[in-house]
């Protein structure tokens, strides 16, 4: 994606818009910025759809929801070790799990969340 992030964009973005970003900027997909998010109650349950009106007709994107999936936050842990990402995104997860304000231990870094892991990846991959 063209648009720069900054640390605090990446923290208070909503599930929807980490999934976009992860899908653009980790798995270098199709940018999906110009696309919009619909809710479709008969796709496949761990994806999101995003889609785009154009002059002839609706261009439909699929990707992964990341950010609210197990499964699919493991793929993205999967390319962040692809990358050799691991130890920056080690230090961000801790520092996201940490912005809670609740009391963190070991515990908590090994149950971080889809959400949790999805952001901590992005500040990784985007080094900020």
């Amino acid at each position: 994606m063209t648009k720069t992030l900054t640390r605090e964009q990446v923290l208070a973005m909503e599930p929807v818009e980490i999934d976009r970003y992860i899908h653009s900027n980790l798995f270098n997909g199709e940018d999906l910025t110009g696309f919009k998010y619909m809710h479709v109650t008969y796709t496949i349950p761990d994806r999101r759809v995003f889609v785009k009106e154009i002059d002839t007709g609706v261009i439909w994107r699929e990707c992964l929801a990341y950010s609210l999936e197990i499964s699919s936050a493991w793929e993205v842990e999967k390319k962040i070790k692809e990358l050799r990402l691991q130890a920056k995104y080690c230090t961000a997860l801790k520092q996201v799990v940490v912005g809670t304000g609740e009391y963190v231990g070991m515990f908590d870094y090994i149950h971080a969340t889809p959400e949790q892991r999805c952001k901590a990846a992005l500040l990784a991959v985007l080094d900020i």
